[in-house]
């Protein structure tokens, strides 16, 4: 489960519009600390992104096991830099939404050499409109740089999206979920709910699974099938679609 770790007076204005809405959304450091225990104790895995080398220093010692980066600081290059210091052994990953092929390059280049690094495939719209998505960037990226992971960031609505990535080859997924659609903020609207949530991950699971081999071979059931209904020359058998 990935949370927002931030200030907001290091990366918004007093003055700004948005200010007490994410001022609203600010955690107090020790928080932070209680939501890593109840992760660990509900045996889900603590992720959290950082907006700053401020939030990146808590959370370091609150545990996490890779930094993930936001769409909005992927050509941040000092905070790149900053990530992949050698004394920060960790893998990181980044979403690519707002970003062409130049920016990407750049932000590879940003990176120390010897760090894990892989990229999720996004676009930043909130939900994001199916002629918006442009999955095909995944294959594009995956042609480009096919020493780098690439992922799948799901701003859509529904399951199609990741199902498409999955099969295109995306070994990251992230969406967004929500408890309640009616609480305060710009993106609980269109989340996902829990369930919704469940379908989604179970989709995107059983794509590989039915994509399979490609190989052109019976499965046992065809085989079956084939012994009783098959028709060949010199037999009269009763056929099935």
């Amino acid at each position: 489960m990935k949370f927002q770790k931030y200030v907001t007076e290091e990366f918004c204005r007093p003055d700004d519009p948005m200010f007490q809405h994410f001022k609203k959304g600010e955690l107090p450091d020790e928080t932070w600390f209680e939501l890593k225990a109840a992760c660990d104790k509900a045996e889900i895995e603590f992720l959290a992104t950082p907006q700053n080398p401020s939030d990146l220093d808590l959370l370091l010692k609150v545990g996490i096991p890779a930094i993930k980066i936001g769409s909005d600081d992927f050509t941040n290059l000092p905070m790149l830099r900053y990530c992949s210091t050698d004394d920060i052994a960790l893998p990181l990953i980044l979403s690519c939404g707002m970003a062409d092929l130049r920016d990407v390059i750049l932000t590879l280049s940003a990176i120390n050499k010897r760090r894990q690094v892989a990229i999720l495939v996004c676009t930043s719209q909130y939900p994001c409109p199916a002629e918006e998505c442009n999955i095909r960037r995944i294959t594009s990226l995956r042609k480009a740089f096919p020493w780098v992971p690439i992922g799948f960031s799901d701003h859509t609505v529904g399951v199609h999206a990741a199902t498409i990535a999955a099969s295109l080859g995306a070994c990251i997924f992230e969406g967004h979920f929500t408890l309640d659609r009616e609480l305060p903020g710009p993106d609980h609207r269109w989340c996902m709910l829990p369930p919704q949530l469940a379908e989604w991950v179970q989709a995107i699971r059983d794509t590989p699974i039915m994509l399979g081999t490609g190989k052109m071979e019976l499965s046992e059931a065809e085989r079956e099938q084939r012994r009783k209904y098959q028709r060949r020359p010199g037999h009269q058998l009763r056929g099935v679609g």
